[in-house]
């Protein structure tokens, strides 16, 4: 048997940070990068397992990495094998762009592409999910569903994923400001900020979800100065609740200086990355960043739109 590869897709948040946690939608889409899987047998008749540049010891049963290659493996049928794995991601990991989820599926699909068997659908989703519950626990199952599909939508708590398709391709760029984040802390803080001041963060947080709204119409129109313009009123509204931070501004500011229309974080803020709307000035403002930040990625919104 040849080599196999498995795709998937990353994922990331335009608008609505925060506010989705309340009920209100978010503007959240995939990205055509992600992760890639390459599968192939042994050639010294050994498993090996290579994340991007680092070897790791597949027999450590407490490594996450090594959990999920031996349940998408297992899965397969091919837990008898000796199998040479290679992962490689395409954007930063555990910077909230959806990168464990786009590993959950892109593992089962080449596998089961290498044993030259079919992964259907319903299949593919439990597999992604147990694979993402190694690392999250619980996973809303939002970051595996934009993998799997790459679509790009408005997301609520109570109807999931409504898609849209966007007028025409949404390039970003994305920054990593290289500090650590904890989403449960940020939700927490707003929480508690909300509980103190009552109604000034709840007209916040609807305004957050009003800008998410226009967001997806801004889109489906192909209106990108709109949409940049909408990015900068959410990093505004994210600031207010406390959650942006100063290397987060930084890298926004330097965006903006850079050419960008729109700059804010992306995620639960605190740290993690930062996305820059530059049409026509992406390479521009890419360069800028790399000057202060070791990861910046340029890459397509709504893999499939």
């Amino acid at each position: 048997m040849s080599g196999s590869v498995g795709k998937a897709f990353g994922k990331v948040i335009v608008l609505g940070e925060h506010a989705v946690v309340y009920g209100e939608p978010a503007l959240a889409g995939a990205l055509a990068a992600g992760c890639a899987v390459d599968v192939r047998k042994s050639e010294h008749g050994l498993p090996h397992l290579m994340l991007d540049t680092r070897v790791l010891e597949v027999s450590d049963a407490d490594n996450g990495v090594c959990k999920s290659m031996k349940i998408a493996q297992d899965a397969a049928g091919l837990g008898a094998l000796a199998l040479d794995v290679t992962i490689r991601f395409d954007v930063p990991v555990g910077a909230g762009l959806g990168s464990s989820a786009a590993m959950a599926v892109a593992l089962p699909r080449a596998m089961f592409a290498f044993a030259a068997k079919t992964l259907e659908t319903a299949r593919l989703i439990e597999l992604s999910t147990q694979i993402e519950r190694v690392f999250h626990g619980n996973p809303s199952g939002l970051d595996a569903h934009l993998a799997r599909t790459g679509e790009l939508g408005l997301f609520t708590k109570k109807d999931g994923l409504q898609a849209i398709r966007a007028k025409e391709p949404v390039r970003l760029v994305i920054a990593d400001t290289g500090v650590g984040r904890s989403t449960q802390t940020q939700v927490s803080n707003v929480a508690a900020r909300r509980e103190r001041l009552g109604r000034p963060i709840e007209r916040t947080i609807e305004a957050i979800g009003e800008i998410a709204r226009m967001g997806a119409d801004a889109v489906t129109k192909g209106d990108l100065p709109r949409l940049g313009e909408l990015m900068n009123a959410n990093q505004g509204l994210l600031s207010a609740l406390s959650v942006s931070s100063q290397e987060i501004e930084h890298l926004v500011h330097v965006a903006r200086k850079a050419g960008a229309i729109g700059s804010k974080l992306t995620g639960a803020g605190g740290g993690g990355c930062i996305i820059a709307l530059a049409p026509g000035k992406e390479e521009e403002v890419a360069a800028s960043l790399r000057q202060h930040s070791k990861t910046v990625v340029i890459t397509t919104l709504g893999a499939t739109s």
